[in-house]
């Protein structure tokens, strides 16, 4: 806005003078403690319409199990997605979020295709959207459920085995 200098990201209005938000995050506190903050850090960061912060440019993908992603929905779901090596340190990982008294998930024709715990929360695959799936769905994953928390773990072998690695990188950048 040409009169008032602010700008607006979707839901609210930035001021680029202080750096933050003029109002509150329409889903409040599940974006954070800071109602009115850009992002994070946001010399290192980028949230242009106020939904998510993060780019693969400022993620070590090199290390095991980083969060390459993490966004709340305008319902205020956390959607977290994570890059693994490979599908047994994604399910290790899993594993042991879920706890001790997981048990196994199994589909219609007995393969087992997950776990889940008393709580509810889960991890699943063999669901094959893999390559047929939109967006992110498209590359290798799991799908989490762990603590209210939503996402995908990705799993970095099978992408480059596949060929979608520079695709990947795109995709979150």
């Amino acid at each position: 806005d040409r009169e008032t200098g602010l700008h607006y990201n979707l839901y609210r209005f930035y001021d680029p003078d202080i750096g933050k938000f003029i109002s509150g995050d329409p889903i409040g506190l599940a974006g954070g403690i800071n109602l009115y903050q850009y992002a994070p850090n946001p010399l290192s960061w980028l949230d242009p319409l106020g939904l998510k912060c993060g780019s693969l440019k400022n993620k070590d993908l090199g290390k095991n199990g980083v969060e390459i992603e993490r966004l709340t929905t305008k319902k205020g779901t956390t959607k977290v997605d994570t890059l693994f090596n490979n599908m047994n340190d994604a399910k290790n990982w899993a594993a042991n979020q879920l706890g001790l008294g997981k048990t196994r998930i199994y589909d219609s024709n007995g393969k087992w295709i997950g776990w889940q715990n008393k709580a509810g929360d889960s991890v699943y695959w063999g669901h094959g959207d893999w390559g047929q799936g939109v967006g992110k769905s498209t590359f290798p994953h799991l799908n989490v459920n762990i603590n209210g928390e939503k996402g995908h773990l990705f799993l970095r072998d099978k992408i480059i085995n596949r060929g979608q690695w520079d695709d990947f990188e795109k995709f979150f950048e």
